[in-house]
């Protein structure tokens, strides 16, 4: 399979982002995206709950096979795990996905 006909994190957000609002007719309000959680590093999540009852974090991890562009190596690697970190103990609960 070609690189251009592999499924991205945009078809991964929109394809979860899907399942989420089929689920939050039942269950769930929709998730907030590109929610930030950190305020003076920036930090963000794709798709979030920040409410006060539901704190849930969802990360797609996108790039893991790819090594030129890949967060996971190295330094991105150690930055991932401290955001995660963080936002454990920001009191959310973190959700990985990869596309």
């Amino acid at each position: 399979m070609s690189q251009r006909n592999k499924p991205g994190k945009v078809d991964a957000v929109a394809a979860l982002y899907w399942q989420i609002e089929h689920m939050s007719r039942h269950i769930l309000p929709l998730p907030t995206t590109e929610f930030v959680f950190h305020e003076k590093r920036k930090w963000r999540f794709d798709l979030c709950w920040p409410g006060e009852n539901i704190r849930v974090g969802i990360e797609i991890d996108g790039g893991i096979w790819s090594r030129e562009r890949s967060g996971h190596q190295g330094a991105g690697h150690i930055r991932a795990l401290r955001k995660g970190n963080d936002a454990i103990l920001s009191g959310y609960r973190v959700l990985h996905f990869i596309p």
